[in-house]
């Protein structure tokens, strides 16, 4: 008769026996690992960078890779290599906690299961002793997947106190081969993943902040001049008023207006020094419409009327107005300079799961494909008399509010520069998310 012990002992075997995703355990996974941490590249890249690392798995068909945004209470769709998804890269999708994606990075367990939509399986997941409840199945705004198989790991660092994202596999295999040595494996990939994404966010922060720096040296060695030329020209006034104070009335009146002009240049020089850091951010709800329509009034000729339309669940937005102001007025000013007397401004927003989408677009000849990667760069700018300071200006105010801004319009139809900000505004949320 065979014994309990004998027939665990005899389905370990067998186990051990059936092979396993062989994901970055070749030998050759420190030459990986050192490749995705040196080369330069942003967090999404390094995520697909992996995502492509998976297609040479013969056990993996499909692999995606979730991270939190943020407002620390979605997770966007950073990369996969699935054509069906590839529609949402870059935008929110699972809410923290919910199906059992978001139920993965919520409670940073990992997950087997063979159909994500059954609520059976997804009960057995569950751990009430540890205070975990049951994922709940399904998920928004697509399915979460196959019915023969499927794997997903918390996107954490080795103790599993920070979690930054989910990673998720589909297996080539059926689901009787898939085993418990695959999700071990998944889950180093996952803290693999958790080490370069963190790496490539600090080199963001970094080169953010060495260009910063750049605008605050340039900014100060240009006031410095003006300064010292203002101060001079101070200098001759006064010795003008001397030389005159006996002489004609107007003369002195005039020269009045020339130190009261002299003092006001003195001013905005200071003000220029002190705005090379913005200030802190003061949030509070303002209404969309009125900031847009304000904002694009101010920066367009009069004999141009553009377009605003702010569906209604954006209508409220958490910001500081005046700032925000300056970066769309900075855009909006950037396509009524490229494009001229004859531009047409069309500003649209929408909001969806927690984030609150501008979309500012012209009638002109667009961007050039070379230089997108570059109109964010301190100085670069393909305008005559331009300073390329505008957008990083613009870029500043609205990664501070905790957003994106990119410019996605197709040369010769067009600038179209998107705004994404967090709609209940920028808050305190999880390292790297």
């Amino acid at each position: 008769m065979v014994t309990t012990e004998e027939r665990i002992s005899t389905a370990t075997c067998e186990m051990e026996k059936k092979p396993s995703m062989r994901w970055l355990s070749d030998a050759d996974s420190y030459r990986v690992l050192e490749r995705l941490l040196l080369e330069p590249a942003s967090p999404r890249e390094v995520c697909q960078r992996i995502v492509e690392l998976a297609e040479q798995d013969e056990r993996v068909v499909f692999c995606s890779i979730f991270l939190l945004d943020q407002t620390g209470d979605y997770l966007y769709l950073a990369a996969t290599n699935n054509p069906a998804l590839r529609i949402f890269l870059d935008k929110p999708t699972y809410r923290l906690g919910e199906g059992i994606t978001g139920w993965v990075a919520k409670y940073r367990e990992p997950a087997l299961v063979r159909d994500p939509r059954d609520p059976e399986e997804c009960a057995r997941l569950g751990d009430p002793e540890r205070g975990i409840p049951a994922p709940k199945p399904g998920g928004v705004p697509f399915s979460e997947g196959a019915h023969d198989g499927w794997l997903a790991a918390p996107i954490t660092d080795v103790d599993a106190h920070d979690c930054i994202g989910v990673i998720r596999v589909q297996p080539r295999v059926s689901w009787p081969e898939s085993t418990p040595t695959d999700l071990n494996r998944l889950q180093v990939v996952a803290r693999l993943t958790y080490l370069v994404a963190q790496n490539a966010r600090l080199r963001e922060r970094q080169r953010e902040e060495a260009q910063a720096e750049t605008l605050r040296a340039v900014t100060a060695k240009v006031a410095h001049r003006v300064g010292n030329r203002l101060y001079a020209v101070g200098n001759l006034v006064e010795a003008l008023q001397l030389a005159i104070e006996r002489g004609n009335g107007a003369v002195s009146c005039l020269i009045a207006q020339m130190r009261e002009t002299v003092e006001s240049a003195r001013a905005v020089v200071q003000s220029l020094v002190k705005q090379t850091s913005l200030p802190p951010l003061e949030l509070r709800d303002c209404l969309l419409t009125d900031l847009l329509r304000t904002t694009a009034g101010c920066c367009v000729p009069c004999q141009l009327t553009p377009e605003v339309d702010v569906a209604p669940e954006a209508e409220t937005l958490r910001c500081d107005p005046e700032q925000l102001r300056l970066a769309m007025g900075e855009i909006i000013h950037n396509c009524v300079e490229i494009v001229g007397p004859k531009a047409q401004i069309r500003i649209h927003a929408g909001a969806k799961r927690g984030w609150t989408k501008v979309a500012i677009s012209d009638n002109g000849p667009g961007v050039p494909e070379e230089v997108k990667s570059r109109i964010f760069e301190p100085m670069f700018t393909t305008r005559s008399g331009g300073t390329g300071w505008g957008l990083v200006i613009a870029r500043e105010i609205v990664e501070k509010h905790g957003g994106r801004i990119s410019e996605e319009g197709v040369p010769g139809e067009g600038a179209l520069f998107v705004i994404r900000l967090p709609t209940r505004g920028v808050r305190t949320c999880p390292a790297g998310g």
